[in-house]
């Protein structure tokens, strides 16, 4: 018996015009119905995760930047995990020798970010809930004194994957998209956040289900006893799901809920 859903939202259950399906919506109210706890899981920032949560009717518990934000309800205080900021900016000092890499520094208050390609812009308008600080240069940003919960490089060619390649140890990169990089400290996951949440829910491993679309979410499809991806997913996605439903276009999400729910 599935009690706890995971659901990614970019590619997985929000489509590409940012809207979400009639039908995802109703097999989100149907697992709901079936007394199942349904929990979002993103890259995104968690006020923009908490949005989207109330967009949806949800009130329990929310995980945000890759796992390094977790709140145990859409009103709850939220649990960050810091990079130290000399970490934050040894990597923007690298992403600087990367003529073509973008970054964004996620503090808990505001994105910061530096633009190479016009085309990235558009995505400040496209979240009104969030802050932003523009850098024209890397030297114009100066991390906080606790650093930052997330730092994502990303650009046109293999600048990101070359940087995540070359992080140390104790930080941890996974991709959200092609040419993306998402920075937290190593042990923070969605698979990591989502193990914390059903701990606390008392729900066991086999009673979950998650479903995602890219590299960022194999460690909650993996961690989960019903891991799905959607069929636009990537391959590394795919591989570690135990079931492949329909694209995210295509209504992925709801028919993975009316197969295993």
């Amino acid at each position: 018996m599935i009690r706890l859903i995971a659901l990614d939202l970019d590619g997985t259950t929000v489509r590409h015009d940012g809207t979400v399906s009639p039908a995802n919506r109703e097999a989100i109210a149907f697992a709901r119905s079936k007394g199942a706890v349904v929990v979002l899981a993103s890259g995104r920032i968690i006020n923009s995760v908490r949005m989207k949560a109330r967009e949806l009717e949800l009130t329990g518990p929310i995980i945000g930047a890759n796992g390094a934000q977790t709140a145990m309800g859409v009103d709850a205080a939220v649990e960050s995990r810091f990079i130290d900021p000399s970490d934050v900016r040894a990597i923007l000092a690298r992403a600087k020798e990367e003529a073509t890499v973008n970054w964004q520094v996620y503090t808990a208050d505001c994105i910061h970010r530096r633009v190479v390609h016009e085309k990235y812009s558009y995505s400040m308008q496209q979240a009104p809930e969030m802050s932003f600080i523009l850098h024209k240069e890397y030297d114009t940003f100066v991390p906080y004194e606790r650093g930052a919960f997330m730092v994502t490089v990303y650009g046109e060619d293999d600048g990101p994957e070359r940087i995540g390649a070359e992080l140390p140890g104790h930080l941890s990169g996974f991709s959200s998209w092609a040419h993306n990089i998402d920075v937290t400290v190593r042990g923070v996951s969605k698979g990591t956040a989502l193990e914390r949440v059903a701990k606390e829910l008392g729900i066991a491993r086999d009673e979950i289900m998650a479903i995602g679309d890219n590299g960022n979410d194999v460690p909650m499809i993996r961690f989960a006893g019903v891991g799905v991806a959607v069929a636009n997913g990537a391959d590394e996605a795919k591989n570690a799901a135990r079931y492949v439903t329909a694209a995210c276009e295509d209504d992925g999400v709801a028919q993975a809920i009316r197969r295993f729910v």
